[in-house]
């Protein structure tokens, strides 16, 4: 089944085909537990922090996917996609903004 019928369906069944989105960035975070009754582990960082801007940024860009450029660097080869570079953009918490590329997912058979 093509995924323009997929989403045919989808649209069809529930009134709205789901728009997915992401992000990508690597760094140090502090993982704890907090909670005595209910647990729940929590991650900080400024890392957390940058990915959760990426994602708010991943709402108005086409294919939904994005990733810091710092991040994509340390891959040791080259992706099973196509990036493209979107440049340096102001992302909230960051003065000088960070520089973002967009991730092309790949056609779906």
């Amino acid at each position: 089944m093509s995924c323009n019928v997929r989403r045919a369906n989808f649209e069809h069944e529930f009134g709205v085909v789901p728009r997915i989105r992401g992000s990508l960035h690597f760094g140090p975070v502090i993982v704890g537990e907090i909670g005595d009754v209910k647990r729940a582990i929590v991650f900080n960082g400024d890392v957390m922090n940058t990915a959760a801007r990426l994602e708010e940024l991943s709402r108005k860009v086409d294919g939904g996917f994005l990733s810091s450029r710092a991040a994509m660097e340390r891959f040791k080869s080259d992706p099973p996609f196509t990036i493209r570079d979107l440049g340096r953009l102001p992302i909230r918490g960051r003065a000088d903004g960070i520089d973002v590329v967009g991730i092309d997912a790949p056609a779906i058979a």
